[in-house]
C-alpha cells in the first residue's frame, strides 16, 4: 500500500489504532493510481475474514474513491468467497453507481467466477 493511502485512510478512520488499522494495513491492500482505486484482499472474503473488517470501512473505500472514476477489485489472491464476501461487493457496486464510478472484478480464480455464476452475478458485477 501507498503511504498516501495509508494516511488518507488514518485520517478517515474513526480508531486508527485500534482493529481498523490492522484490517485495512494486513488484509488488505488498497492502492490509488490517477483516478482508479485498486483493492487487492489478502485474505478470502468470507464472514470470519471480514468480520474482522473495521466498521468504517466502506466510508473509508467512499472518501477515497471521490474524485476517481473507477475502482478495481484485484481478486488474484483470492480462492473463495462466500455470500458475506458478496454483500460487500454488492455493497460497494452500489456506492459506486451512485458517485458515477465504473467496478471491476479482476483476475479471479476459476472457483470464485464459478460462483459469481451462479449467483448470476457475473452479468450484474463487471466480472474480468
Amino acid at each position: 500500500m501507498c503511504s498516501s493511502t495509508r494516511n488518507e485512510i488514518t485520517q478517515t478512520c474513526l480508531r486508527p489504532e485500534g482493529k481498523s488499522s490492522c484490517c485495512v494495513f494486513t488484509r488488505i491492500d488498497i492502492l490509488t493510481e490517477e483516478n482508479q482505486l485498486v483493492v487487492k484482499p489478502k485474505v478470502s472474503l468470507d464472514i470470519i475474514n471480514i468480520n474482522y473488517f473495521c466498521s468504517s470501512f466502506y466510508d473509508h473505500l467512499y472518501l477515497l474513491l471521490l474524485n476517481r472514476k473507477t475502482i478495481i477489485f484485484d481478486l488474484s489472491t483470492i480462492r473463495y468467497i462466500d455470500s458475506t464476501g458478496i454483500s460487500l461487493l454488492l455493497k460497494v457496486y452500489l456506492s459506486t453507481q451512485s458517485l458515477g464510478v465504473s467496478f471491476y472484478i479482476v483476475n479471479t480464480s476459476v472457483l470464485v467466477l464459478e460462483i459469481f455464476k451462479i449467483a448470476k452475478l457475473d452479468g450484474l458485477l463487471c466480472v474480468k
